[in-house]
C-alpha cells in the first residue's frame, strides 16, 4: 500500500537560526509540492538520505543544500542581522537603509495590486 503524504501545515517562518529550522522549511516546501521524499530527492539531484538528513536538522554539504533549495523552488538570502531585506516579486533580494526606501521601491508593486482590484 502506498504511503500518503502528511499535510504541510502552517508554514514556518523564513528566518533560520539552526539546521532544525532550515529542515522544517525544506520539509514544509516538499509537502506543499506534494512530493514524496524520494521523488523530491531525485528531482533535486541528491540521495533521499541527504534530503532526509536535512529535513531532520542534520548537516549536509553546501553544494547539496543549494541543489535542494533550487530544486524545491526556494532561495537563500544571507544578510546581517540588523538589515531589512525584502524580496520583491522579481525574486531579487535587496537590502534597504530605511523603511521609506522600502516604500518607494515597492510603490510600483502596490500600485499594480490596487489597479488589479
Amino acid at each position: 500500500m502506498a504511503r500518503t503524504l502528511s499535510e504541510p501545515g502552517a508554514p514556518p517562518g523564513p528566518q533560520v537560526a539552526d539546521l532544525a529550522a532550515l529542515g522544517l522549511i525544506v520539509r514544509h516546501r516538499r509537502l506543499a509540492l506534494a512530493l514524496r521524499i524520494d521523488d523530491a530527492a531525485h528531482a533535486c539531484g541528491v540521495a533521499p538520505s541527504v534530503l532526509s538528513r536535512l529535513e531532520n536538522g542534520g548537516a549536509v554539504g553546501a553544494d547539496r543544500l543549494l541543489r535542494i533549495l533550487t530544486g524545491l523552488g526556494l532561495m537563500m538570502v544571507v544578510a546581517a542581522k540588523g538589515d531589512t531585506v525584502l524580496v520583491p516579486p522579481n525574486g531579487q533580494a535587496k537590502v534597504f537603509e530605511s523603511w521609506s526606501d522600502v516604500v518607494s521601491d515597492f510603490k510600483p508593486y502596490f500600485s499594480a495590486l490596487q489597479g488589479a482590484k
